[in-house]
């Protein structure tokens, strides 16, 4: 198991990630500041962008994304904020959980669960 920012390589995996919040019908993924609507390249590209600071909506502090892979599949996500503001109080982590586990059980693992502090790296 392993914690990697998002990479070209990563295609599939994220698609599945994707696809196990949207079967569980939920709206928003916490930690997820991505554009479904774009091509995978662009996500990557954001999420660089979102971590150098460059290209933020009004606001919006820089925060690196990043994956928890383990065998391939990706377990979670976590964005970590670089700074908090007087605006932005609390936790400079959102995180959350898939349900799907490489051995095709659903649910979460021991130790861990899904949530975030929803507070959306905005100041």
């Amino acid at each position: 198991m392993e914690i990697v920012p998002l990479g070209l390589e990563h295609e599939a995996a994220l698609r599945d990630f994707l696809a196990d919040f949207a079967a569980s019908s939920e709206a928003r993924i916490p930690a997820f500041f991505g554009d479904p609507g774009q091509s995978h390249a662009e996500i990557v590209e954001t999420f660089a962008r979102q971590s150098r600071g460059e290209g933020l909506e009004e606001g919006w502090v820089p925060g690196t994304t990043l994956f928890l892979v383990e065998e391939g599949r990706f377990l979670g996500v976590a964005n970590l904020r670089h700074r908090l503001t007087e605006n932005l109080p609390g936790s400079a982590v959102t995180w959350a959980t898939a349900s799907a586990r490489p051995s095709g059980t659903r649910g979460t693992p021991p130790g861990c669960s899904r949530g975030s502090r929803r507070t959306r790296g905005r100041t």
